[in-house]
């Protein structure tokens, strides 16, 4: 699975215009911190004042901002784990399905058919299809969403909103 998902970030790469940050050079469990060192490592690299370049922003645990992947503005979530802040997901959302079928040739190219794919909605998964490590594609007539899930990490990042949860009822 690790494969299909480096596999995934190199048809990114490939198909892009240009990545500012490129998501695709974490691995699931970077820690936080380290992805916004690396943030603002580039930043520096290119002479910007970090956050102004692509609207980066930071957040408790999630790192947002605006890029090009597969040729298309989107929005790009790194999600960390609540408590322990290791990479558990990406999520990318483009405002429109402009994009939907490019995205989808573009996934079905480098990861082949998708192991699942609904019948009455613009649905696909590529991995495996009840677990947790998978790529997932959703587009409508409004927008379009690509998640990457971890599988260890995003176990644990579920596991970590549950137990923060139940925390805050007992209080």
């Amino acid at each position: 699975m690790k494969k299909l998902i480096l596999a995934m970030f190199i048809v990114c790469a490939a198909t892009s215009n240009a990545y500012a940050y490129r998501f695709q050079d974490y691995v699931w469990g970077t820690p936080m911190s380290k992805v916004d060192a690396s943030l603002k490592k580039l930043n520096e690299d290119e002479g910007i004042e970090y956050y102004t370049k692509k609207d980066v922003k930071v957040s408790d645990a999630t790192i947002y901002y605006t890029d090009s992947v597969f040729g298309g503005q989107c929005e790009i979530f790194l999600e960390f784990t609540p408590r322990t802040k290791l990479l558990a997901k990406i999520y990318i959302k483009y405002p429109t399905a402009f994009m939907g079928l490019k995205v989808l040739e573009a996934l079905k190219g480098e990861n082949g058919l998708p192991n699942f794919s609904s019948k009455y909605k613009m649905d696909y998964a590529w991995g495996y299809v009840n677990a947790d490590e998978r790529i997932t594609l959703n587009f409508g007539n409004e927008r379009i969403d690509v998640v990457y899930t971890g599988g260890e990490f995003w176990r644990k990042y579920k596991a970590e909103q549950a137990e923060m949860a139940s925390t805050k009822v007992k209080k």
